[in-house]
């Protein structure tokens, strides 16, 4: 009877240490991939803040070739 009552109890404390570890485990998973949502939006953001900032110095860039005009050109051969 001692045997039973043993092994029984062995069981019951290995069953209860599995299932707390897998508690934990989902809840460390949960705040992981929270973390790693709210890290995804970030990096999100700044790529959209970072293609605006591009398409504003492509604007820019245009604007002062319109200001600056057409680039001289040299012509080769010709000595004045």
């Amino acid at each position: 009877m001692e045997v039973v009552t043993t092994i029984s109890a062995v069981v019951a404390t290995v069953l209860s240490l599995v299932a707390a570890m897998w508690t934990m485990l989902r809840a460390f998973e949960r705040r992981t991939d929270a973390r790693f949502d709210r890290v995804d939006a970030h990096f999100e953001k700044l790529e959209n803040e970072m293609l605006d900032l591009r398409n504003e110095l492509t604007d820019v860039k245009i604007s002062i070739a319109r200001l600056e005009g057409p680039r001289p050109r040299f012509e080769l051969g010709t000595s004045r």
